[in-house]
């Protein structure tokens, strides 16, 4: 194993910004895409357990992944692949007055990741080279509130890149682009425009992170647990946490090594490393930077895609409750759901089967799934008291057409008593069935028909 010299190691961080979609019709979307987007072959994750790996192979592929040419990033208004984009955001404030921040972020990859549900993520991934930790903090804080356009407070995050010089001068005035109109034309689809939905599950418009920050040197526990906190919670550097809010239920904080860390939270999902001095830091510059990049990444989006797909389900079964044909379909698509995504075991390997589970319960999905099953028992429970309420009704307007029908064989009954037909046995037994049936009657009509 190589081992890289210390005057050569150098923070080496990127960041992964992720953008829900909704398109319905798995066919048509790889049929519609546009030719820009370069589907990417079917790989073997040989961390996942052989269910899980069973999803990305043959006719049946349940997710896709799609990437970008390069060489069309310039036709969306997107500088070329690596070129650094100018970011200025006014978003921070002290004692009142604006602290304007500007930043760079380089852009080397754009990938669709589409599940066949309909969910899926357009994820933009961004090179912070050697930045310091500190500066990926608050850039990212910045860029995850890029996808809000027009604020009421009018504060905002702008985007410039280099633009073209006039006249053959070394001069040129940076061009401003609007991220989230790019995303939109990302998204158009052939014959298909303004079907896809961004941000389909949340009145938000923030996008989700995923942080891989290696840094070259050392930091202390209380340094790290403090960079781990506001890079999962996509918080500014200058927030201060009290300490009851520094860890909950909905906080997943993992020490894998020394010198490996792990922080999420419902916004996203932070992998700290840094190397260590005089030791052979070739794993963690090397193989655990792929592991991050690929590997634990499709994990979280894995994950992601369940609460998306859940929290839409629970959508849908507040909105269709009055259309049982709807709340059936509904029922029938979840259980293809559960039975395709739905698991807590997902990796005969301990660390990646650690890093779901903490996730898991850090995007609070068994409260999901028990809500979405929730409203589906009440929904048909209270269906079914209206069914039976109905059916009440109907037997009492039988029980009171008996009635009529009993006493009109009555009435017949008594005119053939005074036509002189002599009162046998036969007639007393006819008889008594009349007033039997007219009571009978009496008391279906009358409980069914004020019964609540």
């Amino acid at each position: 194993m190589e081992n890289v010299p210390a005057d050569k190691l150098k923070n080496n961080s990127e960041s992964f910004f992720i953008i829900p979609f909704y398109y319905s019709g798995k066919k048509e979307f790889e049929k519609c895409i546009s030719e820009n987007w370069k589907k990417d072959q079917s790989y073997n994750h040989w961390f996942l357990a052989k269910h899980i790996d069973a999803f990305d192979k043959g006719e049946g592929q349940i997710f896709t992944y799609y990437t970008l040419a390069p060489e069309t990033y310039q036709s969306y208004g997107l500088p070329k692949p690596n070129e650094k984009i100018k970011v200025l955001s006014d978003l921070i404030m002290d004692d009142g007055y604006i602290m304007p921040e500007q930043f760079t972020v380089k852009i080397y990859q754009i990938k669709i990741l589409y599940f066949n549900t309909g969910f899926g993520f357009i994820i933009y991934k961004a090179d912070h080279e050697d930045d310091t930790v500190d500066t990926v903090i608050n850039k990212s804080f910045a860029l995850l509130r890029a996808f809000v356009s027009n604020r009421k407070s009018g504060k905002q995050v702008r985007f410039f890149v280099p633009g073209v010089s006039e006249n053959g001068s070394n001069e040129s005035e940076d061009k401003e682009i609007n991220i989230v109109d790019i995303t939109n034309r990302l998204l158009e689809l052939k014959g298909r425009r303004n079907k896809t939905e961004l941000f389909p599950i949340s009145c938000k418009n923030q996008c989700y992170v995923y942080h891989r920050i290696q840094l070259a040197e050392p930091l202390a526990e209380e340094e790290v647990m403090r960079d781990l906190l506001l890079l999962r919670k996509g918080f500014h550097g200058s927030f201060i946490a009290h300490e009851e809010d520094e860890n909950s239920i909905y906080d997943f904080v993992w020490k894998q090594n020394k010198n490996l860390y792990w922080g999420g939270s419902m916004k996203g999902l932070v992998s700290l490393s840094f190397c260590m001095p005089g030791e052979n830091n070739y794993f963690v510059t090397k193989p655990y930077v792929n592991n991050v990049r690929n590997h634990y990444f499709l994990l979280y989006m894995i994950l992601l895609h369940q609460r998306q797909v859940l929290l839409y389900y629970n959508y849908l079964a507040v909105k269709e409750q009055n259309h049982m044909k709807k709340l059936e379909k509904i029922k029938k698509e979840l259980i293809r759901f559960r039975i395709n995504f739905a698991y807590k075991t997902v990796s005969d390997e301990a660390s990646y089967q650690k890093l779901y589970d903490g996730m898991y319960e850090c995007l609070s999905l068994d409260n999901l799934n028990s809500d979405i099953q929730d409203v589906i028992d009440r929904v048909t429970e209270y269906q079914d008291f209206s069914n039976e309420k109905g059916m009440n009704r109907a037997l009492a307007v039988i029980g009171m057409f008996s009635i009529f029908s009993a006493f009109a064989d009555g009435i017949a009954f008594a005119d053939r008593l005074k036509a002189g037909i002599k009162f046998t046995e036969i007639y007393l037994v006819v008889l008594i069935i009349i007033i039997i049936v007219i009571l009978f009657a009496a008391y279906i009509f009358i409980k069914n028909i004020f019964k609540k």
